[in-house]
């Protein structure tokens, strides 16, 4: 049986349409502003700082996921948008357009692989890596051609493709008896270097950490990003400047309050748990606003994330005080106007006009403490 090898044919499919739609869009000045698994939730072009310009650009890309539209039909809507809105954009066309094009379809195509690998890993366990098998493929990939592995290995957290610009990796997932058949072995634990290198940015002079053969801003599994918990994102939005992090933040917020009924059923569910099961069900919120990001940094309090959990436990002892405020927390969050933080007792009060809640952060993640 030859090896397996994924067709060159650009066939949408639901997942991926599905991974790029729920984007929000948020307008930036460069590429270093947004990097790493924020992706994962946003849609951004360096130097598209105009919304209506973003939002044409987005439409554009979203016909080339959707309706299958070549490199070439994409150009042309992308030369009808700049001519529209007047944009100055950096780079030659030739490569820019490539670089929109191809990052989005890709980080599209494998969040919608990922998520079909993990719906028949049951009968399908392990991924096996393929590279594009010419002499274009890049030095640093080679050696992870044909790695097979578990597909919850760690490798995959970090390593899965795309893992760089313009990168033409692949993933597929085989059963055991695919193994048998194609002789292949598991990839022995001495083969995997999952150790980072230390660079200096030429440009910022920051320090930086890197995966060796992994692109800057490209190590984290798109697909896995998309369905995990918000608490990654949490993660990336406060490795955000300023400036990115304020819209950023609000659009996550106005976006989770579609989540509304799925927290009132889980709320629902915590009132009828054992105090035990309660305490060890998490939900996150939204996010703390830029705001009181600010105040926490001028506390010298460095954030390390910027969601809001809440535990069962604590869920239904402020909802058997005040249970039409536990139902609108979620809004409550979002609609914030000023924080406050003592240094004493470690607690971030975020007021939202005369309701605030009371924050204090549990291994790096703020947890919701009461409602006053």
């Amino acid at each position: 049986m030859p090896s397996p090898q994924y067709s060159t044919t650009i066939i949408p499919f639901k997942e991926a349409i599905d991974f790029y739609l729920q984007k929000l869009q948020i307008p930036t000045e460069e590429w270093r502003d947004m990097q790493g698994a924020i992706h994962a939730k946003v849609f951004t072009v360096a130097g598209a700082t105009n919304a209506a310009l973003l939002n044409d650009l987005h439409e554009a890309v979203t016909d080339a996921i959707s309706k299958g539209d070549t490199l070439q039909d994409f150009r042309k809507k992308f030369d009808a948008t700049v001519a529209k809105h007047g944009w100055s954009y950096k780079g030659k066309r030739g490569w820019r357009t490539n670089v929109i094009y191809q990052n989005n379809k890709n980080t599209a195509n494998a969040a919608g692989r990922w998520t079909q690998q993990q719906r028949v890993k049951g009968t399908r366990p392990f991924l096996l890596y393929t590279t594009a098998g010419d002499e274009k493929v890049r030095t640093d990939h080679r050696p992870w051609h044909k790695f097979l592995l578990p597909v919850d290995h760690p490798f995959w957290l970090t390593h899965y493709p795309p893992n760089g610009w313009n990168c033409r990796c692949k993933v597929i997932s085989i059963s055991e008896r695919d193994i048998k058949r194609q002789n292949l072995k598991l990839t022995a634990a001495n083969e995997i270097d999952l150790r980072k290198i230390s660079l200096t940015d030429t440009v910022t002079g920051e320090v930086i950490e890197k995966f060796p053969g992994v692109d800057l801003g490209w190590d984290y599994n798109p697909g896995m990003a998309w369905v995990a918990p918000d608490i990654a994102l949490g993660r990336e939005l406060a490795k955000l400047p300023p400036t990115a992090r304020k819209p950023t933040i609000a659009a996550v917020n106005e976006q989770m309050q579609q989540q509304v009924p799925q927290f009132r059923a889980w709320l629902a569910n915590m009132a009828t748990e054992t105090p035990e099961r309660a305490s060890k069900s998490r939900v996150v919120l939204g996010h703390i606003p830029p705001d009181a990001v600010a105040t926490l940094y001028k506390a010298n309090v460095k954030v390390q994330n910027t969601a809001v959990m809440l535990s069962g436990a604590v869920a239904n002892s402020i909802a058997s005080s005040m249970p039409e405020a536990m139902y609108d927390v979620m809004g409550l969050l979002a609609k914030a106007d000023g924080a406050q933080y003592d240094s004493a007792s470690g607690v971030l009060t975020v007021q939202s006009g005369e309701r605030r809640l009371r924050l204090v952060f549990v291994v790096g993640v703020l947890q919701l403490l009461g409602i006053i």
